[in-house]
This record gives C-alpha cells, structure tokens and sequence, in this order.
C-alpha cells in the first residue's frame, strides 16, 4: 500500500538495525538519553537492543495511517472511538519528529547536559536539609526549578562540548520542540495516553520525560540565550493533561481550550482528537460518543459541543475560548467557540487562581436554539460601566534576541515603537501611574497593572519575582515612543533620532534608580517572555466608572458596548466584590 514519505522513513528507523558512527562528536548514530543507574543524572547510550541481541525479532507498530483506512468514512468514524484506548494499551508511545537533519546532534547534546544538570542540582539539594527542590508551575515562571547552578558545575558536567556552542545548541533545541508535529491536534493523545513515550528524529531519541527535565531546567542556567527562558507552552498543555489523567480530572471543555490552537487536515478533528482523553461516561452526557464526519458539518459540530459544554457546566466559562473571526463566519454565533479561528485569546480561568468573578455562585445559564437565529440567554445584571478602552493587542512583543529579526532591524524596531505606543495607551486607560491604591485595597495601582497583564496568574510563591521582571522591563524608556505618537511621525527612521536619549534613559533608571545591572544584561525582556503575558493577546484593557481594571474579549466588548453585566476577568478589591 502507499505511504507518506514521513512514515516510511519512521518505518526504516524504528527497525531492530542499531549502527555505530565514531565520526560523530556524541560517539555513535542512533544515540538515546537515558536516566543513569544511580538515579542522579544520565548517559548517551546505544539504542538498548544491540544488533546480534535482535537479529530475527519483530517489532510490532501500530499507525493510523496504515491500520485505519481514511477513505472508508464508517470505519474511521468506529475506528476513532477506540484511538484512546490503542494508545492506553500501548507499551511504548513513539513520537515521531521526521529525520534528523545535519544539527539535530546539536539538540540532543544540549538535552543530554540540561538533564546531568538538572539531576546533580536535584541530589545536590535533596542532600542540603536547609533547602528542596520546587516544581515548576504550570503556564511558566520565573521559580528557579532546580536552583541556580554554579559556573564551575556547568563546565564540570559537560562532557559533550556544549558550552563551546551553546546558542547553536540551543537554538537547534528550540527548533526540535517547535516542529511541525508539536502544533498537530492528533499527536496529544500519543504524548499523553502511553505509560512510556519516546521522542524520535532520524536516529536519536530520548524519553519524553527526560526531555521535559531537560527543558525545565533551561530557567535556572545562568547563561544566556537560555536565563529566564520558561517551559514551551505545548509541553506545559501535554504535561499537565498527562498528571489530570492519572488523576481523572480531565474535562473536554478544559482539553478544548487548552489544544484549541492545534491543526487538523479536516477541520472536524479540531474536536474529534481529543475524544480519547475524556472519560466515556462524559462524552455520553455531551452527545459525543459516536463521531460523525457525514451527519453534520463543522459549524453544526461546534454548535452541538458548545450547547452541551454550557447547559452540563452551568457557567459561561466557554466564552473565554475562541470566540474569535467575526467578520469571517457568516452567520456563526459569536457564542460558540471557532476552534479554526485565527485569533485565538488565551482561555483566562483555567487555572484555580485567588479571585473569582463570579464569587463561585452558580447562575442559571440556558441555551436558546434557533434555526434562524440561535441565542444565548443568561441572567445577570449590570453592576458597573466600561469608561476607557485599549486598542486590541494582535501582535507579540517583538523579541530583541534573536538574529533573524536583527538582519531585519528595521521591521523590529518599527514593531517595537508600536508595542511601546500600546504600553502607554495600558498605562493611561487603566491610570497605572497614579500614585494611589487599587479599589479601595492596600495594593499599588501600578502592581494591580502588572498583575492584569498577566491575567492574574501571580502566585505568592512567584509574585516577587514577576514583580522584579516588570520593574526590569519597566527601565525601558517609553519617551521616545510618546514623542513620535504626540508629533505623528512615523517609527523609522525618526526613532534612530531619539535611540541615544533611550540608552541613556535605560542607563539611568538601571544603574542609579534601580541600582540594577542585571536589567541592562537582556533580563528586560523577560517579563514579555512570560507565557502569561499573552493572556492579554486579542484583548483590550478596560477601566471601569467604579475603578476596576482587566483584559475583555473583543467579541464580549462588541456584545456588551459599555454595559459591563459580566466580566470574565479583573482585579478583585480587597473586600472580595468586583
């Protein structure tokens, strides 16, 4: 039969054919990273079986694109349902990121010295009885995971020559992680379900746990490119999902908007690919049991699991999913959930955060279908008014680190007026610079700003440091960004004018004011760098009448038009009311 090229090559490489390569620098092709013997650190290994070891064995692989038969529309609606469970069953779960490529080394090398460092700082701190190991946290901070490894250690535990190219290593790290499977809606459950998962490219490999260790202990390397830098945003989405797994607390509602920026050929897979992850008694309640690619299409498909997710949940925190393109969907509700929509905000309450918008009582939601014009009808009422509004924020700061966008001065610095244009326009609709407090509380206004841009994912164990990344970023002089704004000039080349006075703006805030080196070493950018930070991507800033700040969808903004009967999102006053 025929096979993608991809897969074939998988085919080739998965076989029982172990070979040497003493021309490579790691000593060998078809190297793997395991964890050692001892249990504090790890080893390149050759692949465990060698060749007279499994001459004449078979290895048994289980591929969709072989064992279901895409074009039979029946079979592949039947042969979904059970996805979940092949991958349950499964002894080992192959991830598989096509063929290495010249540097693929590289990425590996830089696995293997993060994962000896991680372990020997973990036995390190386990033997010191005055301190422990923290875990990271979901969504990425700035907590040292393992503690901040000394120079001389980094250069005694590398044994693979990593630190004479470190950002060429790394910068090959990050392209592993950011191929193209990594954005594919299908591959979560092989990630997720499988008790053992193996990363593969060409003939490397390494566990998958290992290279989570591996990434998570990139923020506490006092090194840059790598200092600060958090966990990618699609590892931190599989991990979690793997731990409520194992605790059976998984929801389709939360796997939804976590994936909801996954790809999927057919755009009914944007909900059909995570059926496997959701409890079967859950996917009776919703209707979901039998997918149907024939019976109904996908604005059908999205109206049906919206209106079940809302009357089961009871609440309207779907609303905070991507509800985004409402100039692209002809007719679509602005209610239900686009799952291919460009413009995708971040989901805000996902996580248990310290305020509640809704003062955790439970409102009577109810679904309204029309054929002609379906509703949503909710009770509420109207306690506030939006005074102030943002523009909606479309584009990522722009990074000042990488070097591509440095041949591209031009294009960066043009982005970067306009990020810093849309800081001043924050700080003037939410009054950020106002020498008072927030509501009525003890809280500085300029935290409460901090914090709001974030979407109020501070915890107590991280709010100081978050709070010293902003004030890092904070020393970049927004003067000249003001000046053009104020005169109408365009970003280039008028800000090649001002750029001195900027620098020796930085210089003083730095050296004199914050009394902060660190800040002119590259550390200011890593507050935008915090995966936070895009809870506030395709949102505006709001002030309300009464002084309450925080992000609104632009499709709510649209609903609401200043009537603010909901808000999915803000700052709590200190007395609990919004």
């Amino acid at each position: 039969m025929p096979v993608l090229e991809d897969l074939h090559a998988a085919l080739k490489c998965l076989r029982y054919r172990p070979s040497r390569d003493t021309g490579s620098r790691l000593g060998m092709q078809g190297v793997s990273v395991k964890k050692n013997k001892s249990g504090d650190g790890v080893e390149i290994q050759d692949p465990p079986l060698l060749m007279h070891e499994t001459r004449g064995q078979t290895r048994i692989v289980w591929a969709d694109a072989i064992c279901i038969n895409q074009g039979d529309i029946p079979e592949r609606e039947s042969q979904v349902r059970l996805m979940g469970d092949v991958y349950q069953k499964c002894s080992r779960g192959i991830v598989w990121l096509r063929g290495s490529t010249d540097y693929t080394e590289r990425a590996f090398m830089m696995a293997f010295w993060l994962c000896k460092v991680a372990y020997h700082q973990t036995a390190r701190m386990q033997q010191d009885s005055n301190s422990q190991a923290v875990d990271v946290r979901d969504g990425g901070s700035s907590i040292e995971v393992y503690g901040k490894p000394s120079f001389r250690t980094l250069i005694e535990l590398d044994d693979a020559q990593v630190k004479w190219s470190m950002c060429l290593c790394w910068k090959e790290l990050q392209a592993l992680v950011k191929r193209e499977w990594f954005s594919r809606a299908w591959v979560v459950q092989e990630a997720t379900l499988p008790s053992q998962v193996t990363v593969v490219c060409g003939h490397y490999s390494i566990p998958w746990n290992e290279l989570v260790v591996a990434l998570r202990c990139v923020p506490s390397i006092p090194i840059r490119p790598l200092g600060g830098l958090p966990l990618p945003s699609h590892i931190v989405v599989i991990e979690r999902l793997r731990r409520e797994i194992a605790e059976q607390k998984t929801s389709l509602q939360d796997i939804l908007l976590r994936n909801s920026s996954c790809k999927a050929t057919d755009p009914m897979d944007r909900v059909y690919a995570f059926l496997g992850l959701v409890k079967p008694a859950e996917l009776e309640e919703l209707d979901l049991a039998h997918p149907d690619y024939t019976g109904c299409n996908f604005e059908q498909l999205s109206r049906q699991v919206a209106v079940a997710i809302i009357n089961k949940s009871g609440n309207l925190k779907l609303l905070s999913g991507p509800v985004g393109n409402p100039k692209e969907r002809v007719g679509w509700p602005s209610w239900i959930p686009d799952w291919e929509a460009d413009r995708r905000p971040r989901y805000l309450v996902m996580d248990q955060l310290s305020f509640d918008a809704s003062r955790s009582q439970h409102t009577s939601v109810k679904v309204l279908v029309d054929q002609e014009s379906p509703l949503l009808g909710a009770e509420g009422f109207a306690f506030d008014r939006i005074e102030k509004t943002s523009r909606v924020m479309e584009k990522n700061p722009p990074s000042t680190w990488t070097f591509t966008q440095y041949q591209t001065y031009k294009a960066r610095m043009e982005g970067m007026v306009e990020f810093l244009q849309l800081c001043l326009e924050w700080e003037k609709v939410t009054k950020a610079r106002s020498r008072g407090s927030y509501r009525r509380s003890v809280e500085p206004m300029l935290d409460a700003y901090w914090k709001t841009l974030l979407g109020g994912h501070v915890s107590p164990e991280n709010q100081e440091a978050q709070a010293k990344e902003f004030h890092r970023f904070d020393m970049i002089s927004k003067d000249g960004a003001k000046v053009l704004q104020s005169l109408g000039l365009p970003a280039w080349p008028w800000i090649m004018l001002l750029t001195p006075h900027n620098i020796s703006v930085l210089l003083f805030r730095a050296l004199l004011v914050k009394r902060d080196i660190s800040g002119l070493m590259g550390r200011i950018g890593d507050f935008t760098a915090n995966p936070n930070f895009a809870f506030v991507m395709n949102r505006r800033l709001v002030r309300t009448s009464e002084g309450y700040i925080g992000p609104v969808l632009e499709t709510l903004y649209l609903l609401l038009r200043g009537r603010m009967c909901l808000l999915l999102s803000g700052r709590r006053a200190a007395n609990g009311r919004w």
